[in-house]
């Protein structure tokens, strides 16, 4: 009881969670880190390829690499022009499926990671995206390009900005893009069908 005290009077709280209740699926367990500098408290996966890290200002840093699978999103969220005529850049995030959520770390109080930022978006564009696809989106001639894609990628850290979590990741490399084609002919059976 008094090593659990000095945790807390130091600021550092790691809890276990276990799995679920007996008749529901069981979950991967995961521990509860508090950053003693922001008050933060992330969920981090046992037992998967990303380990805990520094704490700092910046937020909870983690280390190693993972490879997620999800949904691309890149473009304006808003015709936001403000009177000086300035407008943000576009945005740029990428949502995990499910099995990849599964895997990041994630803030307790807000939940898992939703969308993901990338720390050097334009890496991701650049090996994502035909050039000539940014050029429209930049030249408001073009609203917003999304796409599915499987990447690698590190230094995730989950902070807080303006009171909501916030996730970064540095892009790596795209391990196996998803194309799709349409076509008005339909599918030829393979076999017996």
């Amino acid at each position: 009881m008094r090593f659990v005290r000095c945790l807390l009077a130091c600021g550092i709280v790691i809890v276990t969670i276990g799995a679920a209740a007996a008749g529901s699926p069981a979950k991967a367990p995961f521990a509860l880190v508090k950053n003693p500098t922001t008050e933060i408290v992330v969920a981090v996966p046992k037992g998967g390829p990303l380990k805990l890290g520094k704490m700092d200002m910046d937020g909870v840093h983690v280390t190693g690499r993972v490879k997620l699978t999800g949904e691309y999103v890149y473009g304006r969220e808003s015709s936001y022009v403000s009177d000086t005529g300035w407008r943000p850049e576009p945005d740029l995030h990428f949502v995990p499926d499910a099995a990849s959520r599964a895997l990041l770390p994630y803030s307790h109080e807000d939940g898992p990671a939703y969308g993901i930022r990338f720390s050097n978006r334009e890496a991701f564009l650049k090996k994502a995206l035909a050039h000539d696809t940014v050029a429209k989106i930049a030249a408001n001639k073009l609203n917003s390009v999304h796409g599915r894609l499987t990447i690698w990628v590190d230094r995730y850290v989950v902070s807080v900005s303006c009171g909501t979590a916030v996730y970064t990741a540095r892009f790596l490399r795209i391990e196996n893009p998803r194309q799709v084609v349409a076509s008005k002919r339909p599918a030829q059976p393979i076999g017996c069908g």
